[in-house]
C-alpha cells in the first residue's frame, strides 16, 4: 500500500466497495505504524499483522490477552 498512490487507491477502493455491500474488512499483514495509521484513516478499523504481534499459538492467546491489558495496551497500539 505504501508503494505508491496505484495501491492505495485499489485499498481504497476495496474498503468502498466492502462497506457498499456490508462487508467488515479486516486488513492483513499490517507490518508498520505508517500503515495502520493510513487504514484507519480509510476507514478501516480491524487488523492484523506483525505491527500488533509476532503468531501466538491458540493455547497462549489467553495470557496474551491478559498481559496487554495488564500493561494498558489497546487495540490501536
Amino acid at each position: 500500500m505504501e508503494d505508491g498512490e496505484r495501491e492505495a487507491s485499489f485499498v481504497r477502493t476495496m474498503l468502498s466497495l466492502a462497506r457498499s455491500i456490508g462487508v467488515e474488512v479486516v486488513a492483513e499483514g499490517i507490518e508498520r505504524d505508517t500503515q495502520q495509521v493510513a487504514l484507519t484513516m480509510m476507514g478501516c478499523q480491524t487488523g492484523q499483522g506483525f505491527h500488533f504481534s509476532r503468531p501466538v499459538a491458540g493455547s497462549a492467546v489467553d495470557a496474551w490477552l491478559a498481559e496487554r491489558e495488564r500493561v494498558g495496551v489497546t487495540a490501536d497500539g
